[in-house]
């Protein structure tokens, strides 16, 4: 973890702040029928952080802005079933599972897969807000002893496109759904050609690269 609670944990506070009720949702995240220590494939402790929001008139949505490949706009958040088609095409339900979880689930390959799960409470309730500074400085301190927190990563999603660095490597998926998506993958293989791709991909200055 670390990307989620930095990203959503800063993008709660913009929204709290434009007048918006906000809570952070403790999430564990689906690793897989092969991760032998997980119920049902899930983590046994919450590893990701995503937000919950109430607009003006009362209506509750599912955001985040922190996951690996997060729906691109809000999900209502009602654990009925019913399937939302965000604009990139990705179709995402939520549920109401057992032992009082609610689950977010997406459409992969023609099935409906598990992705998040939290305690329904957490989805009633409205009496907490973002992380404190200390919380953030604790997280990134433990991001830093994390493989990830030891790696270049850079990952951009949009309507047509996944783009990811991650290392040397470039991969772009797009469309991102469906039968004509494809994956590209680039070995960049030198720091210059690196920093180009941030550049040209990221809009990050080649002077904050070096």
């Amino acid at each position: 973890g670390g990307h989620c609670v930095e990203l959503n944990g800063l993008f709660s506070e913009f929204l709290a702040r434009l007048g918006y009720d906000v809570k952070l949702l403790a999430c564990r995240s689906f690793a897989g029928p092969e991760v032998r220590t997980a119920a049902e494939g899930f983590r046994a402790v919450p590893s990701h952080m995503a937000i919950a929001v109430k607009t003006l008139d009362g209506e509750a949505f599912f955001v985040d802005v922190g996951f690996g490949e997060a729906p691109l706009s809000p999900l209502p958040l009602l654990a009925d079933g019913v399937v939302i088609k965000t604009p990139e095409g990705m179709e995402s339900r939520i549920l109401h599972v057992e032992d009082d979880q609610w689950e977010l689930q997406w459409l992969r390959d023609g099935a409906w897969t598990p992705r998040l799960r939290w305690a329904a409470a957490a989805a009633e309730r409205w009496d907490q807000h973002s992380p404190t500074t200390g919380d953030f400085l604790a997280e990134t301190e433990r991001w830093r002893r994390q493989p990830l927190g030891r790696k270049l990563l850079c990952s951009k999603l949009t309507r047509d496109a996944k783009i990811t660095v991650a290392g040397a490597r470039l991969k772009v998926t797009s469309p991102r759904f469906g039968p004509e998506s494809r994956v590209t993958i680039t070995e960049l293989g030198t720091a210059d050609a690196v920093r180009d791709a941030l550049h040209e991909h990221f809009g990050i200055p080649l002077s904050e690269t070096v």
